[in-house]
């Protein structure tokens, strides 16, 4: 992996940052997409230790100093709904609606958005971060110098049909099946984002080995407080495991499991293979089964045929 360049910091310590004082984030969950970022939100959303924005997907660093008004109006409206209902106070909506009402998300509106958090471990889960080059993660290091890194991953055939089921059902994608699902699921986004070796290179080049978690969405399934712990230890917040335990065992954004077309999934193995094969070397208990699902999925040479007696 790449050098980590020094970055000067002016960060507040942590025992000194005050509910309301602008701050940079201390985490950022970059993904990888449908490997379990809105439960990891929704957990550390409820977890005493922690601060996190009302919403996920912030998405600042995928074009920082980008227009408000496309992407907040809904989060705005689903706000006012949660004041009508009591579950948020108007002292948190004026500070919300003023962060809609600005024209431009710069780096001080974006330390605005962390400002409630006072000496809670504070940051955003935004899956689209898998995509950001190592220019935009050697910026964010800018923006955030303290800030340690949540990298959650999945089996790299399951993710990208997991997306693909996503799509269709909010109507972006016509049909499972078909041209339509070809191009979606060997579109070079989808692929890349499965791409983890180059998804480690990038945060570790920006921020360093040492301040990258890495956690396996199986690991999620089978132990899910283990893994909140694992991510309280990374951070030194208490573990607390009754503030969160309910949640932890929920699964989210779920749908019913369905077949990836062997050829697809055959398509797949072959453009991914060489990443996930890096992967495992690293992390053979963890990852060798991803590589073990490829090689199964990748067709097989025929066999020829006995030469007659």
């Amino acid at each position: 992996m790449p050098a980590v360049p020094a970055v000067p910091t002016a960060a507040v310590a942590p025992a000194l940052r005050l509910p309301g004082q602008p701050r940079s984030p201390d985490l950022l969950c970059v993904g990888a997409q449908k490997a379990g970022t809105t439960w990891l939100h929704t957990v550390l959303a409820h977890h005493p230790g922690f601060w996190l924005p009302p919403f996920k997907e912030i998405d600042y660093f995928t074009d920082p100093g980008a227009n408000l008004s496309w992407k907040f109006q809904a989060m705005h409206h689903q706000m006012s709904l949660q004041v009508k209902a009591g579950k948020i106070d108007l002292p948190t909506m004026r500070w919300w609606s003023e962060l809609c009402l600005a024209e431009r998300m710069d780096v001080a509106w974006y330390r605005r958005l962390f400002a409630p958090a006072g000496a809670r471990v504070t940051g955003e889960v935004s899956p689209n971060y898998t995509g950001l080059s190592p220019a935009q993660a050697a910026r964010a290091r800018e923006v955030c110098p303290d800030a340690k890194i949540i990298v959650m991953l999945r089996d790299p055939i399951d993710r990208v049909w997991s997306m693909a089921r996503m799509m269709h059902r909010a109507g972006r994608l016509s049909a499972l099946d078909g041209p339509a699902l070809e191009a979606c699921v060997l579109a070079p986004e989808a692929v890349a984002w499965s791409d983890y070796w180059r998804l480690l290179a990038t945060w570790e080049g920006a921020f360093g080995p040492d301040r990258v978690l890495v956690l396996f969405y199986e690991e999620l399934e089978r132990s899910p407080l283990a893994v909140v712990e694992r991510i309280c230890g990374f951070f030194g917040v208490p573990f607390r495991p009754a503030a969160v335990a309910s949640l932890a065992q929920q699964r989210f954004n779920d749908a019913p499991q369905a077949p990836l077309p062997p050829a697809l999934a055959a398509a797949l193995a072959q453009r991914l293979r060489a990443p996930t094969q890096a992967l495992a070397r690293r992390y053979p208990a963890e990852a060798g089964p991803y590589l073990e699902r490829l090689l199964a999925a990748l067709p097989r040479a025929p066999t020829a045929a006995p030469a007659p007696r």
